[in-house]
């Protein structure tokens, strides 16, 4: 996935030519080529957009990192917990291909919301009985901060590449009750991830503690399809789940009767080590730390072919900055260079994209303290410096070097 970063002078120090933005990020691409392209220049698209995309982007990171983190407190308590698991297709952008009238075909995109409010009305419906983890869709973000803007506490870890079918495994060796939602939209019998989980829960013995959800009105039919030795079946439409009705009370009843029935699994294997959340997936298999190569916790520092260009531009850059920024400081005026203070701004927004890129949230945090500032100093209105700061401070919670101080000013 890449972006076009048109019309910048690479002579100022800008990200030049495109930038490559991984997978994991989709949700938030959008925002961030926006803050690339010229159009951001312009005062007033500026003064409309960038606190709309500062506040989407903080959000995002938040959703992830908050998700993960709960479901880790729960993990780490050794309380007993409800496994949600899904096609990762009932979330987030979903396309269609259809013939028009003229005879043409066209691309519907569109916007899947089935994956939260499943696992909202999940976590809702065992609520008092037992917790829910699940693992993280990233294109679900907006669906977790929904739920968590309801009082819904989503637990959901963020796997990556390298330990996901260890960490899931795992997950569904330890969980007292596992309820799994296919989507009869995928070809097939779902995508590799289901594929596993399914092949996993039947290995570990886990199938008569799973409750079995085919997604989509009059999927009956597909049952027959499904595994032996379930405890349940369904077929229901997940997206009208948070509605109410027959069909979301019986599966509600099945899962709480399940989930609360008192009985205590021994695992069959040991429980995996989980690390801190990084939301970034930088492609590494698990042999990558193995057989002595990197160490998991080496993988803040280690920087992907695909994901170079922005690192580069970032070491590049910064250095540019910090020292344009400390000259603008100790000028601030009658005196101020109100054309050094307006290309600071953009190189600060081109920071805040490649630190966003790769994940250095010290990055993201100054440029964005940067770019808040520049504002000030040009518009006179303090308001987007305040927002900035404030986001700046949100992000540095997660930076792995403690020692760098927040962003103050």
């Amino acid at each position: 996935m890449s972006g076009r970063n048109a019309g910048q002078d690479d002579a100022h120090g800008y990200i030049g030519g495109s930038i490559h933005y991984p997978e994991s990020l989709r949700a938030i691409v959008p925002h961030l080529s926006e803050l690339l392209g010229p159009d951001i220049r312009s005062p007033a698209v500026f003064d409309s957009h960038v606190p709309v995309i500062v506040d989407q982007v903080t959000a995002f990171f938040e959703a992830v990192h908050g998700a993960h983190d709960r479901a880790r407190a729960v993990l780490e308590s050794g309380e007993l917990y409800c496994l949600y698991l899904r096609d990762f297709a009932l979330a987030g952008e979903n396309g269609s291909v259809e013939q028009g009238d003229d005879g043409k075909l066209y691309q519907n995109i569109h916007l899947t919301p089935s994956d939260g409010g499943a696992e909202a009305f999940l976590a809702q419906a065992l609520d008092g009985v037992t917790p829910v983890v699940s693992c993280f869709n990233t294109l679900n973000a907006w669906g977790i901060n929904k739920a968590v803007a309801q009082g819904v506490e989503i637990a959901s870890l963020r796997l990556l590449t390298h330990n996901w079918q260890a960490t899931l495994a795992s997950l569904i060796d330890g969980a007292r009750s596992i309820v799994m939602i296919r989507s009869p939209s995928l070809a097939g019998d779902g995508g590799d991830g289901v594929q596993f989980e399914l092949k996993a829960l039947l290995a570990l013995g886990q199938g008569p503690r799973t409750v079995m959800v085919y997604d989509g009105a009059g999927q009956q039919g597909r049952l027959l399809d499904a595994p032996k030795g379930l405890h349940a079946h369904f077929g229901l439409n997940t997206a009208m789940l948070e509605k109410g009705g027959p069909e979301s009370d019986d599966l509600a009843q099945c899962v709480r009767a399940l989930a609360g029935d008192g009985f205590r699994r021994e695992r069959l294997t040991p429980p995996v080590e989980i690390p801190p959340c990084r939301v970034v997936d930088k492609g590494y298999g698990p042999e990558h730390f193995s057989g002595g190569g990197y160490a998991v916790s080496d993988y803040p520092l280690l920087i992907p072919e695909s994901l170079q260009e922005a690192a580069e531009a970032l070491q590049n850059n910064m250095p540019l900055l910090l020292e344009r920024w400390e000259k603008i400081e100790e000028s601030i005026g009658p005196d101020l260079d109100r054309e050094a203070v307006a290309q600071s701004l953009a190189v600060a927004l081109d920071c805040f994209v490649a630190g966003t890129v790769i994940e250095d949230y010290r990055a993201m945090a100054f440029a964005l303290s940067v770019a808040g500032g520049a504002h000030h100093l040009l518009s006179g209105r303090a308001e987007l410096h305040k927002q900035c700061i404030d986001a700046a401070n949100r992000l540095m919670q997660w930076d792995w070097r403690p020692d760098f101080p927040a962003p103050g000013r």
